[in-house]
């Protein structure tokens, strides 16, 4: 065992005349991340005394010839080669050629606890380190009561303990983040995703509560749809959301179809606690009189603007002794009873002209011909 023991250390003091200080097996085995329990070679070129086997211990050091005890343990094997090659520098050795080889790897592992699908110890390949997203996949991935903004690695550092907060869904979304790199001994723990409330009331097909995670928001055309929808009867125009804060109730008021209809509007983020209403479409009408086939009221649409000329078709349009170009509409404005002659043939006429559009409460009266 000796003369084997001396024959590994002569091939490794060769290697480092021809590789250097520390390259030996390439950038990948330099980059390599030491953990205990690893078995190592350590060759001091020319110095048969200082070439060590040792195996790195449960601290993450090793005891050296005339340097007595470094730490290994998470430093990379390029890091850990410099780092002895310094020591040596200082006093001991002049010029010191040093090679570090892992002839044996740990089987590392660190602990994956909380809200995942295969909670337990995950073993830590050898040759590669491997973030936290992977670790969790390992670990089966999340469960449905996860709390992937809040995750945190317990890690050993200088001897103390130190804790990272880390938030996975950015992790995983945005793709230009660096990844968090777990390491040995590393305790990874996914807390429950804790839940608060969205009160829905009104017109939606499933009044009641939607739950949002705590201090979090939800789009507010979310709320709906997890409410089941908007019922036949809703106004969209018209949503209201109450909010209380700071010691004061405010009251927005949301039109939905302008949501769903223009992507690029601004979208509102309905918090929790907020209770949202959907209140009961209010059927809004004009009145059309006089020389129509069927007068009376007719309803506004709920979807696009109702013109004049439309108005006066649903009504059953003229009779035969209708007038239309001598068309009167009244209109309230402000309190203020305004009232408008127009020429119904020329409006029908003229592609170009602008349609007469009709707000609710408006009054037409087609006059009577005399010819």
């Amino acid at each position: 065992m000796k003369h084997k023991h001396k024959h590994i250390l002569g091939i490794f003091a060769l290697a480092s005349l021809f590789f250097g200080k520390t390259e030996v097996h390439g950038q990948g085995e330099q980059n390599r991340t030491l953990q205990p329990g690893d078995e190592v070679v350590i060759t001091v070129f020319g110095e048969d005394k200082l070439s060590t086997e040792a195996r790195i211990g449960e601290s993450g050091s090793v005891e050296l010839p005339l340097i007595g005890s470094v730490i290994l343990g998470g430093k990379s094997v390029k890091d850990a080669t410099a780092e002895i090659t310094q020591k040596l520098a200082g006093g001991f050795v002049v010029d010191p050629k040093v090679t570090l080889v892992v002839t044996g790897a740990s089987m590392a592992e660190t602990m994956v606890l909380g809200h995942v699908r295969k909670p337990g110890a995950v073993e830590l390949p050898g040759d590669r380190p491997i973030n936290l997203l992977t670790a969790i996949a390992i670990a089966g991935g999340f469960d449905e009561n996860a709390n992937k903004g809040s995750v945190s690695v317990r890690r050993s550092v200088d001897g103390k303990d130190k804790v990272f907060r880390l938030d996975a869904r950015k992790l995983a979304a945005d793709e230009s983040a660096d990844p968090f790199l777990i390491q040995a001994n590393d305790i990874i723990s996914v807390p429950e995703l804790m839940m608060d409330s969205i009160t829905v009331m009104g017109q939606v097909k499933n009044p009641g509560i939607v739950e949002v995670p705590v201090g979090d928001s939800l789009d507010v055309l979310t709320v709906l749809a997890t409410a089941g929808g908007l019922t036949e009867q809703a106004d969209s125009f018209h949503i209201f959301v109450r909010r209380h804060e700071n010691g004061h109730t405010n009251v927005h008021k949301i039109d939905a179809d302008h949501l769903i209809n223009n992507a690029k509007a601004k979208t509102f983020r309905v918090k929790a606690g907020d209770v949202v209403t959907i209140p009961v479409r209010t059927q809004e009408t004009v009145s059309v009189m006089g020389e129509v086939n069927k007068p009376g009221l007719i309803s506004l649409p709920n979807d696009k603007p109702l013109t004049l000329l439309d108005a006066i078709a649903a009504a059953g349009g003229y009779t035969r002794i209708a007038n239309p170009k001598r068309i009167l509409l009244k209109r309230s404005i402000e309190g203020e009873k305004k009232v408008y002659q127009i020429n119904g043939k020329r409006l029908a006429g003229d592609n170009d002209a602008d349609p007469v559009q009709l707000l609710p409460n408006d009054v037409i009266t087609v006059g009577e011909s005399f010819f």
